[in-house]
């Protein structure tokens, strides 16, 4: 939520009317707004940079701000390359991660899959399962911190994470 006490909802996956199951439908390219003030949806019909239609991505608000769109799938459920929109380190694409910003506008990710599929059954651990964007710098740049494995938590999908401090919490895998 931004300060203005609004909510933005980008892509998503559309129900199938049918069958009921998202899984089938296709992938949406709105963005969509929540006025928590007044209670009220809108659409955002004319704006400029859209992202490409995804699901199982992450969002994040920057101060400045922008919302900064981090991997996912497509609409034929591949892995969206991380690495177009950004230099440095090399981060292998991934769904269903987490990210959070720190106060010094970086963006840590965890974890997620690198299948090609939303189905939840099928996961394959995205390497490496902590990346960093900087997001002071442009183009953005991508880096990978040195942290020992034994200091490293298990890899997850479907979870989520808040930032308290210099803490990332992560919680709730499914």
């Amino acid at each position: 939520m931004n300060v203005d006490g609004k909510i933005y909802i980008f892509g998503g996956k559309e129900v199938d009317s049918v069958v009921g199951n998202s899984n089938v439908g296709p992938n949406l390219n709105t963005m969509n707004v929540l006025d928590t003030k007044t209670l009220t949806w809108s659409s955002l019909n004319l704006i400029t940079n859209v992202p490409t239609p995804r699901v199982s991505y992450t969002a994040t608000l920057l101060n400045n701000s922008l919302i900064v769109y981090i991997g996912g799938l497509d609409a034929t459920n591949i892995n969206i390359n991380m690495n177009e929109q950004a230099t440095g380190d090399t981060v292998t694409a991934r769904n269903s991660h987490s990210a959070v910003l720190t106060q010094d506008g970086h963006i840590i990710i965890f974890g997620g899959s690198s299948a090609n599929s939303s189905t939840r059954g099928t996961t394959l651990r995205a390497k490496p399962d902590i990346a960093i964007l900087n997001t002071n710098v442009s183009p953005y740049e991508w880096s990978i911190p040195n942290i020992p494995s034994a200091n490293l938590a298990l890899s997850l999908c479907y979870h989520s994470a808040e930032i308290y401090y210099n803490t990332m919490i992560i919680a709730f895998d499914t």
